[in-house]
């Protein structure tokens, strides 16, 4: 589940949501209830956080990637160590 989510998480999908709250936001401006303008208020706030959220995954996404080049690239320098301790 984790995976299909990952697949989710991206820049789109951070510029998706910031775009859909301001248009809740603006929607709620233009309200004439009293009562729809604060819950539209209210589902702006939370769709403007959960895009925030959101740009914090991407950011661990590609932290965790960066590492996981890191690593690879240690291991490989590692085994070339001890390849060349073995054959002398």
């Amino acid at each position: 589940m984790l995976r299909s989510l990952s697949r989710l998480v991206g820049l789109p999908a951070v510029a998706v949501l910031l775009v859909a709250g301001i248009a809740i936001m603006i929607l709620a401006a233009i309200q004439n209830s009293q009562t729809a303008q604060v819950f539209a208020g209210f589902v702006a706030v939370l769709v403007v956080a959960a895009s925030l959220v959101m740009l914090f995954a991407v950011y661990l996404k590609r932290l965790n990637a960066d590492i996981d080049s890191d690593r690879h690239e240690l291991r490989r320098e590692l085994d070339e160590m001890v390849e060349d301790d073995d054959a002398e």
